[in-house]
């Protein structure tokens, strides 16, 4: 072989060598492209999943609440609707007032009257009711109540 032949085959060589080793890089560059995009499209999926998770549990929830209102409602309208109780019962401590009529006179006589300058109830002085000293507690030891 002749030494001028060398020279041009050595640089074929090297030429195919770089064209190769810029072949992977290429390939490497798209596989981690794909690879990544593999990943966020996972993320995705998984975060639609949650999300959706989280907007059937708000439903569910918002359901229960309905069907407790719409319990609530039927029951404040069957009780407005039924008529009241003939006698009132008598209160803990309180003997029932025999007329009901003199009853309401006794509550609507409790309300202050407003006063006309500021709108305002002027409510009378009370008289002080004597209130007893709370019982002192004894200073604990060390161990506390263990006597």
């Amino acid at each position: 072989m002749n030494p001028t032949h060398a020279k041009p085959e050595l640089e074929a060589r090297a030429n195919m060598v770089q064209m190769a080793r810029l072949r992977v890089e290429i390939a490497q560059s798209r596989w981690e492209e794909a690879k990544e995009q593999a990943r966020a499209a996972r993320r995705s999926r998984k975060e639609a999943k949650a999300i959706a998770r989280r907007a059937k549990k708000q439903a569910k929830e918002a359901k229960a609440e309905l069907a407790e209102a719409q319990s609530f409602l039927a029951e404040v309208e069957s009780k407005l609707a039924s008529p009241p109780p003939a006698s009132a019962k008598a209160r803990k401590g309180r003997p029932a007032p025999a007329n009901p009529a003199a009853a309401a006179s006794t509550t609507a006589s409790a309300i202050p009257p407003l006063d006309s300058d500021s709108q305002t109830a002027t409510v009378p002085p009370q008289p002080e009711t004597s209130a007893e000293e709370p019982a002192k507690e004894e200073p604990r030891g060390g161990l506390g109540k263990w006597r």
